[in-house]
């Protein structure tokens, strides 16, 4: 996945394509990403994230389990996941807006 297309998601640029329901590899990553982030470092609630975007808990949470399977199995998945963490606590005022 490019830095560009995980900034213009986070940064609500493409909202819609991360609460739509595509199923491209580089819409998933981002959904892992955003998933395993707001529940495990944020303490985001699954219901409260997917509320946001207009999806049942259980789907968020499947991407939360699927984030924290790749941050393990892969270097890249995980210097991203990093890099985004990184990014949203440098920032405060970065926020998800991932309304549609």
């Amino acid at each position: 996945m490019t830095p560009r297309l995980l900034k213009s998601a986070v940064s609500g640029r493409e909202p819609v394509r991360v609460a739509g329901r595509s199923q491209d590899r580089d819409t998933s990553r981002i959904r892992y990403l955003i998933g395993a982030l707001a529940i495990e470092r944020w303490g985001v609630q699954a219901r409260d994230l997917g509320g946001l975007l207009g999806r049942r808990p259980e789907v968020v949470t499947r991407w939360a389990a699927c984030g924290a399977e790749g941050r393990l199995d892969s270097e890249s998945f995980r210097a991203n996941h990093e890099r985004l963490d990184r990014m949203m606590a440098k920032d405060k005022t970065v926020q998800l807006d991932l309304s549609v």
